[in-house]
C-alpha cells in the first residue's frame, strides 16, 4: 500500500526541555503592562500576575502527575477568571493562544500524551468556560489570527457536540464545523502564509484519507477526488512553499487520473488493482 503524507506540524515531543523552560519564563514574565487599542487602557502587571501565578501553579501540578489536585486548581482558576475584568481575561486568552499556536503552527487533533505533556495546556473546561466566548468575538470582529485559532482548536469542537452547535449558532454559520472554513476565512482576511499552510494541511489530510486504501481503491468517486484536488491546487498556487507539496500533489494527481480511467472502464477489470496490473502502472513511480 502506498503511503501519502501530508504536512506534519512540529510535534510537541520535539520541544526539548530548555525550550519548555523558556516558554514558562516567557509566559510568567509577560509584558509589564498591556495596551488595549480599543479601550486605550493600560493593564497593570500586578493585576495580570494575579492570573499568571495560579495558572503557573496549575500547570506545574498537572505536569507532576497529580491529576486530582490539578483538576481542582483548574476549577478554582476558572472561577477566579470569571471575577476578573474582561480586558485582563482577554489578554490572558491571547497570550495562552499565542504560546499554544503561534510558536508551533499546529492543529490540536487529540488530547493524547503529546498534548498532556506540554508545558502549557489548554484543557476543555478552560476552553468551554472562558476561551470560547473570546473566539466568538474574534469571529465577529474579523480577527484573522483569532479565526485561525478557531480552526486550530478543532478537537475541542469535535469532542463536544452541544458546544459546537451553540458556537456555530452564535457566529451565524449555518453548516457543520469545518476546520478548513476557518483557515480559509482567516487567509482571505490577511493573506498570512501560516493560515494558508494550515488550510492546505487540512485539505491534504482529507485527500490522504480518500486515497489511503490505494491500490485497493479510492474512498470516493472520481468527481469528488477531482474536486478536492482542485480545491487544494487553488491554494497551492498561492503558496510560497510549493516545493514542499509537489511530491504529494503529483501522487494524488496520478491516482486521480487512473482512478477515473478505471472507473470509466471498470467492466473490463475485476478491481482497481487488476487495472493497475494489466496496464503495468506503478503509482509510486
Amino acid at each position: 500500500m502506498i503511503y501519502y503524507y501530508f504536512i506534519s506540524m512540529r510535534k510537541q515531543h520535539q520541544i526539548f526541555k530548555g525550550l519548555k523552560r523558556r516558554r514558562f519564563a516567557a509566559f510568567l514574565g509577560m509584558r509589564t503592562s498591556f495596551y488595549n487599542n480599543q479601550s486605550r487602557k493600560m493593564i497593570d502587571s500586578v493585576e495580570y500576575n494575579k492570573i499568571t501565578k495560579p495558572w503557573h501553579e496549575y500547570n506545574q501540578v498537572r505536569l507532576s502527575g497529580n491529576k486530582k489536585k490539578a483538576n481542582l486548581l483548574l476549577k478554582e482558576f476558572i472561577f477566579y477568571l470569571k471575577t476578573q475584568q474582561k480586558i485582563i481575561v482577554n489578554h490572558f486568552i491571547e497570550d495562552v493562544c499565542n504560546l499554544t499556536f503561534e510558536e508551533e503552527s499546529q492543529i490540536i487533533f487529540n488530547n493524547g500524551d503529546e498534548v498532556s505533556s506540554k508545558t502549557i495546556r489548554i484543557q476543555h473546561p478552560l476552553f468551554k468556560e472562558i476561551i470560547i466566548h473570546r473566539l466568538i468575538e474574534y469571529f465577529t470582529e474579523n480577527n484573522a489570527k483569532g479565526i485561525k485559532w478557531i480552526g486550530q482548536f478543532e478537537q475541542f469542537f469535535y469532542s463536544d457536540f452541544n458546544l459546537k452547535k451553540k458556537f456555530l449558532e452564535k457566529i451565524g454559520v449555518k453548516r457543520d464545523f469545518d476546520t478548513a472554513y476557518f483557515f480559509e476565512k482567516s487567509f482571505h482576511i490577511d493573506q498570512n502564509q501560516t493560515s494558508l499552510q494550515l488550510l492546505m494541511s487540512k485539505i491534504a489530510r482529507d485527500i490522504s484519507y480518500l486515497v489511503h486504501e490505494v491500490p485497493v481503491g479510492v474512498l470516493s468517486e472520481p468527481d469528488q477526488l477531482d474536486e478536492e484536488l482542485a480545491y487544494f491546487n487553488r491554494y497551492w498556487q498561492l503558496s510560497e512553499n510549493k516545493k514542499y507539496w509537489e511530491k504529494s500533489k503529483n501522487s494524488w494527481e496520478k491516482i486521480s487520473l487512473h482512478w477515473r480511467r478505471y472507473f470509466e472502464n471498470k467492466n473490463n477489470y475485476t478491481n482497481f488493482e487488476n487495472y493497475l496490473d494489466k496496464n503495468k502502472i506503478k503509482l509510486d513511480e
